[in-house]
Protein backbone atom coordinates (compact mmCIF):
# COMPACT_ATOMS: atom_id res chain seq x y z
CA UNK A 1 0.00 0.00 0.00
CA UNK A 2 2.78 2.39 0.95
CA UNK A 3 4.60 1.72 -2.33
CA UNK A 4 1.48 2.32 -4.39
CA UNK A 5 0.62 5.48 -2.49
CA UNK A 6 4.09 6.88 -3.15
CA UNK A 7 3.92 5.86 -6.81
CA UNK A 8 0.50 7.46 -7.27
CA UNK A 9 1.68 10.69 -5.66
CA UNK A 10 4.80 10.76 -7.84
CA UNK A 11 2.70 10.16 -10.96
CA UNK A 12 0.37 13.02 -10.13
CA UNK A 13 3.27 15.38 -9.45
CA UNK A 14 4.76 14.42 -12.82
CA UNK A 15 1.44 15.22 -14.51
CA UNK A 16 1.39 18.59 -12.78
CA UNK A 17 4.98 19.43 -13.74
CA UNK A 18 4.79 18.40 -17.40
CA UNK A 19 1.24 19.25 -18.36
CA UNK A 20 -0.48 21.83 -16.21
CA UNK A 21 2.17 24.54 -16.44
CA UNK A 22 2.33 24.17 -20.21
CA UNK A 23 -1.47 24.28 -20.44
CA UNK A 24 -1.68 27.46 -18.36
CA UNK A 25 0.87 29.13 -20.64
CA UNK A 26 -1.58 28.70 -23.53
CA UNK A 27 -4.16 30.90 -21.80
CA UNK A 28 -3.97 34.63 -22.37
CA UNK A 29 -6.36 35.70 -19.60
CA UNK A 30 -7.81 34.27 -16.40
CA UNK A 31 -11.32 34.57 -17.86
CA UNK A 32 -10.43 31.93 -20.47
CA UNK A 33 -10.45 29.33 -17.68
CA UNK A 34 -14.27 29.41 -17.60
CA UNK A 35 -15.09 31.04 -20.94
CA UNK A 36 -13.45 28.49 -23.25
CA UNK A 37 -13.73 24.73 -23.63
CA UNK A 38 -9.96 24.43 -23.22
CA UNK A 39 -10.05 26.40 -19.95
CA UNK A 40 -12.98 24.45 -18.49
CA UNK A 41 -11.26 21.15 -19.30
CA UNK A 42 -8.11 22.44 -17.62
CA UNK A 43 -10.12 23.42 -14.51
CA UNK A 44 -11.58 19.92 -14.33
CA UNK A 45 -8.08 18.48 -14.55
CA UNK A 46 -6.79 20.75 -11.78
CA UNK A 47 -9.73 19.79 -9.55
CA UNK A 48 -9.05 16.09 -10.09
CA UNK A 49 -5.36 16.59 -9.41
CA UNK A 50 -6.17 18.35 -6.12
CA UNK A 51 -8.49 15.50 -5.15
CA UNK A 52 -5.82 12.91 -5.95
CA UNK A 53 -3.27 14.74 -3.82
CA UNK A 54 -5.77 14.95 -0.95
CA UNK A 55 -6.45 11.20 -1.17
CA UNK A 56 -2.70 10.53 -1.17
CA UNK A 57 -2.29 12.62 1.99
CA UNK A 58 -5.07 10.65 3.70
CA UNK A 59 -3.45 7.36 2.69
CA UNK A 60 -0.09 8.39 4.09
CA UNK A 61 -1.68 9.56 7.34
CA UNK A 62 -3.46 6.24 7.80
CA UNK A 63 -0.23 4.35 7.11
CA UNK A 64 1.52 6.33 9.82
CA UNK A 65 -1.34 5.32 12.13
CA UNK A 66 -0.73 1.66 11.16
CA UNK A 67 -4.14 1.52 9.54
CA UNK A 68 -4.83 -0.02 6.13
CA UNK A 69 -5.90 2.85 3.81
CA UNK A 70 -7.84 0.63 1.42
CA UNK A 71 -10.66 3.08 0.66
CA UNK A 72 -8.36 6.08 0.14
CA UNK A 73 -6.02 4.05 -2.10
CA UNK A 74 -8.97 2.98 -4.22
CA UNK A 75 -9.94 6.64 -4.48
CA UNK A 76 -6.38 7.48 -5.53
CA UNK A 77 -6.59 4.89 -8.30
CA UNK A 78 -9.93 6.21 -9.58
CA UNK A 79 -8.82 9.85 -9.48
CA UNK A 80 -5.47 9.09 -11.13
CA UNK A 81 -7.26 7.34 -14.00
CA UNK A 82 -9.63 10.30 -14.28
CA UNK A 83 -6.69 12.74 -14.39
CA UNK A 84 -5.09 10.79 -17.23
CA UNK A 85 -8.41 10.67 -19.12
CA UNK A 86 -8.98 14.42 -18.80
CA UNK A 87 -5.35 15.06 -19.79
CA UNK A 88 -5.96 13.11 -22.99
CA UNK A 89 -9.12 15.14 -23.65
CA UNK A 90 -7.16 18.35 -23.03
CA UNK A 91 -4.58 17.46 -25.69
CA UNK A 92 -7.43 17.01 -28.19
CA UNK A 93 -8.89 20.45 -27.43
CA UNK A 94 -7.47 23.39 -29.36
CA UNK A 95 -6.17 26.15 -27.06
CA UNK A 96 -7.81 29.60 -27.37
CA UNK A 97 -6.27 32.12 -29.72
CA UNK A 98 -4.19 34.67 -27.85
CA UNK A 99 -5.96 38.00 -27.64
CA UNK A 100 -2.62 39.72 -28.12
CA UNK A 101 -2.34 38.31 -31.62
CA UNK A 102 -3.10 41.13 -34.04
CA UNK A 103 -5.62 40.93 -36.81
CA UNK A 104 -3.63 40.84 -40.00
CA UNK A 105 -4.63 42.36 -43.32
CA UNK A 106 -4.35 39.78 -46.06
CA UNK A 107 -2.33 40.53 -49.15
CA UNK A 108 -5.37 41.66 -51.16
CA UNK A 109 -6.84 44.07 -48.61
CA UNK A 110 -9.83 41.83 -48.01
CA UNK A 111 -10.01 42.81 -44.36
CA UNK A 112 -8.78 41.42 -41.03
CA UNK A 113 -8.22 37.70 -40.60
CA UNK A 114 -7.56 35.71 -37.44
CA UNK A 115 -3.86 34.88 -37.07
CA UNK A 116 -4.61 31.21 -36.46
CA UNK A 117 -5.10 28.33 -38.86
CA UNK A 118 -6.21 24.77 -38.25
CA UNK A 119 -6.61 21.91 -40.72
CA UNK A 120 -7.93 18.39 -40.35
CA UNK A 121 -6.18 15.70 -42.36
CA UNK A 122 -7.65 12.22 -42.93
CA UNK A 123 -5.66 9.18 -41.85
CA UNK A 124 -7.67 6.67 -43.83
CA UNK A 125 -9.50 4.09 -41.73
CA UNK A 126 -7.35 5.00 -38.72
CA UNK A 127 -8.94 8.40 -38.03
CA UNK A 128 -7.87 12.02 -38.45
CA UNK A 129 -5.08 14.43 -37.61
CA UNK A 130 -5.78 17.99 -36.43
CA UNK A 131 -2.97 20.50 -36.97
CA UNK A 132 -3.27 23.93 -35.33
CA UNK A 133 -0.86 26.79 -36.13
CA UNK A 134 -0.74 29.66 -33.63
CA UNK A 135 -0.18 32.29 -34.86
CA UNK A 136 -0.36 31.53 -38.58
CA UNK A 137 2.07 34.32 -39.47
CA UNK A 138 5.72 34.75 -40.40
CA UNK A 139 6.54 36.01 -36.90
CA UNK A 140 7.02 32.47 -35.59
CA UNK A 141 4.41 29.76 -35.02
CA UNK A 142 3.57 27.04 -32.53
CA UNK A 143 2.39 23.83 -34.23
CA UNK A 144 0.08 21.52 -32.29
CA UNK A 145 -0.81 18.13 -33.81
CA UNK A 146 -3.37 15.71 -32.36
CA UNK A 147 -4.13 12.25 -33.76
CA UNK A 148 -7.53 10.67 -33.05
CA UNK A 149 -9.53 7.71 -34.29
CA UNK A 150 -13.09 7.85 -35.58
CA UNK A 151 -14.45 7.88 -32.01
CA UNK A 152 -12.26 10.87 -31.02
CA UNK A 153 -9.96 8.64 -28.98
CA UNK A 154 -6.23 9.41 -29.15
CA UNK A 155 -4.04 7.50 -31.58
CA UNK A 156 -0.61 6.59 -30.26
CA UNK A 157 1.89 6.90 -33.10
CA UNK A 158 5.49 5.75 -32.81
CA UNK A 159 6.72 8.60 -34.99
CA UNK A 160 5.40 11.46 -37.10
CA UNK A 161 7.14 13.40 -39.85
CA UNK A 162 5.82 16.83 -40.76
CA UNK A 163 7.05 18.71 -43.82
CA UNK A 164 6.01 22.08 -45.25
CA UNK A 165 6.42 23.23 -48.82
CA UNK A 166 5.51 26.28 -50.87
CA UNK A 167 5.11 25.27 -54.54
CA UNK A 168 4.29 28.86 -55.52
CA UNK A 169 7.78 29.92 -54.47
CA UNK A 170 9.48 26.67 -55.56
CA UNK A 171 10.27 25.78 -51.95
CA UNK A 172 10.77 22.03 -51.61
CA UNK A 173 9.40 20.19 -48.55
CA UNK A 174 11.15 21.21 -45.32
CA UNK A 175 11.08 18.78 -42.39
CA UNK A 176 9.97 20.20 -39.03
CA UNK A 177 11.19 18.15 -36.01
CA UNK A 178 8.32 17.39 -33.62
CA UNK A 179 8.24 16.16 -30.03
CA UNK A 180 5.53 14.59 -27.87
CA UNK A 181 3.94 16.47 -24.98
CA UNK A 182 0.86 15.21 -23.13
CA UNK A 183 -0.07 12.96 -26.05
CA UNK A 184 0.19 15.72 -28.69
CA UNK A 185 2.98 16.36 -31.17
CA UNK A 186 4.34 19.91 -30.99
CA UNK A 187 6.95 22.07 -32.68
CA UNK A 188 7.95 25.67 -33.19
CA UNK A 189 8.65 26.93 -36.69
CA UNK A 190 9.01 30.26 -38.43
CA UNK A 191 7.56 30.33 -41.90
CA UNK A 192 9.91 32.42 -44.08
CA UNK A 193 7.19 33.71 -46.44
CA UNK A 194 3.44 34.37 -46.30
CA UNK A 195 1.07 32.59 -48.65
CA UNK A 196 -0.43 29.16 -49.17
CA UNK A 197 1.75 26.38 -47.76
CA UNK A 198 1.36 22.64 -48.21
CA UNK A 199 1.80 20.43 -45.15
CA UNK A 200 2.72 16.79 -45.64
CA UNK A 201 2.25 14.45 -42.68
CA UNK A 202 3.58 10.91 -42.35
CA UNK A 203 2.39 8.87 -39.36
CA UNK A 204 4.03 5.62 -38.29
CA UNK A 205 2.74 3.05 -35.82
CA UNK A 206 -1.04 3.43 -36.17
CA UNK A 207 -1.49 0.76 -38.84
CA UNK A 208 0.31 -1.95 -40.78
CA UNK A 209 2.14 0.71 -42.79
CA UNK A 210 2.91 4.41 -42.61
CA UNK A 211 0.01 6.75 -43.39
CA UNK A 212 0.72 9.81 -45.52
CA UNK A 213 -1.70 12.73 -45.73
CA UNK A 214 -1.54 16.39 -46.77
CA UNK A 215 -3.39 19.70 -46.54
CA UNK A 216 -2.93 23.41 -47.21
CA UNK A 217 -2.55 26.19 -44.66
CA UNK A 218 -2.58 29.96 -45.08
CA UNK A 219 0.26 31.96 -43.53
CA UNK A 220 -0.05 35.73 -43.16
CA UNK A 221 2.76 38.21 -43.44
Amino acid sequence: MHKFSSLALASVLTVIATGTINALRRLNAVEQLWQTQYGVTLLVKLTLVAGTLAAAVVSRRRLHQTRIPLSSVRLEVALTVAVLAVTTLLTMTAPPRHAAEPNIQDGHGAGPAAATDAVQMPLGDQGNALLTIVPATTTGSHLHLVLADGDKRPLRATHVTLKVANPGRDIAPIAIPMSVLDGAWIANYRFPFPGLWKVILTVDGIGPSAVVTAAEISIRG
